[in-house]
């Protein structure tokens, strides 16, 4: 089968817009180091705790199942986990605001925010309530 010079237009095309795409993605990324990590499970908050503390701190999903968080140096890390899959524990360590680690398996996320983020959220649903 030939390619022909049209396909190969399509392809090289495709392939600069993924490459203008990863490098617009990776400039607008944020590079401000975080003040708080929330911790979310089951799509509820379970914790705010802030970064410039060291601290490792155990998470109880339930039925023997666990997560081991570890703030250290301003920067978090899954430190160990009982899921099948174990992703979260080789995810690197996250200090930016936006960064997340996410154990799918035991929905828990990890999530580096600001403190303005948190007052702007709280501003904005009262502003829709009220």
């Amino acid at each position: 089968m030939k390619i022909k010079r049209r396909d190969l237009i399509v392809i090289v095309s495709l392939l600069l817009l993924s490459i203008l795409m990863a490098f617009f993605v990776q400039r607008f990324k944020s590079n401000v180091n975080g003040d708080y990590l929330l911790v979310e499970l089951n799509g509820k908050e379970y914790g705010k705790y802030p970064l410039d503390k060291d601290k490792t701190f155990k998470i109880e999903i339930g039925n023997g199942k666990y997560n081991v968080v570890e703030i250290k140096d301003g920067k978090v890390n899954m430190k160990e986990a009982n899921c099948r899959d174990l992703i979260c524990t080789h995810m690197p360590a996250i200090s930016k605001s936006g960064e997340t680690i996410v154990c799918l398996p035991h929905r828990l996320i990890l999530e580096i925010i600001e403190e303005d983020d948190e007052k702007s959220k709280d501003d904005g649903i009262d502003k829709v309530v009220g």
